[in-house]
Order: C-alpha cells, then sequence, then structure tokens
C-alpha cells in the first residue's frame, strides 16, 4: 500500500472506506424515517443540534461568563497601588 501506482486494488481500498458511512447510516435511517412520524424526526434531531450547540458554547465561553475567573480572588484581596505607595517602591529598587 506504499507505492504510488494506481493499481485497481488500491483505488478499491481507498473508495471502500469513504463509502462506508452512507451504507451504515443512510439505510437504517431510511428504515427510521419511514417508520415514524417526520415531524418527530425533525424535533428531535433540531434538539439534539440545540444540546450540542449549547454544550460547545458553554465549553469555549470566556471564563466571567461561566461564573466567574480563578483569579478574582487574588485580585479581590490585594489592595490597588495608590499613587502614595508608588515612589516607595520606586526608591527601594
Amino acid at each position: 500500500m506504499t507505492e504510488l501506482r494506481p493499481t485497481p486494488v488500491m483505488v478499491t481500498l481507498v473508495q471502500a472506506p469513504t463509502s462506508l458511512p452512507v451504507f451504515l447510516f443512510a439505510l437504517p435511517a431510511g428504515a427510521i424515517g419511514d417508520a415514524v412520524d417526520h415531524l418527530f424526526i425533525v424535533l428531535q434531531v433540531v434538539s439534539v443540534i440545540l444540546a450540542l450547540l449549547l454544550g460547545l458554547a458553554r465549553c469555549e465561553a470566556p471564563p466571567h461568563w461561566c461564573g466567574g475567573h480563578e483569579n478574582d480572588a487574588r485580585e479581590r484581596s490585594s489592595p490597588p497601588l495608590t499613587e502614595s505607595a508608588q515612589p516607595a517602591l520606586a526608591s527601594s529598587g
């Protein structure tokens, strides 16, 4: 399989895995589609897509959208530098 000759067997070995999902999913989906109400299927598929979308959005949301940031406690515990503290730091260095 490491040779670059376009033999019929190699072409078949490449083409078979690309068409395999069609046979695995299209035939059962067609049978389910014929047996169940079409509106029910559409609503179920849209619900699954929405759940996946919300899950991915939750994973990628900025930290402050998800209930805070891990550095919030440290930022609140240390007072901000004031004008009077800055010259003391500059002269000590």
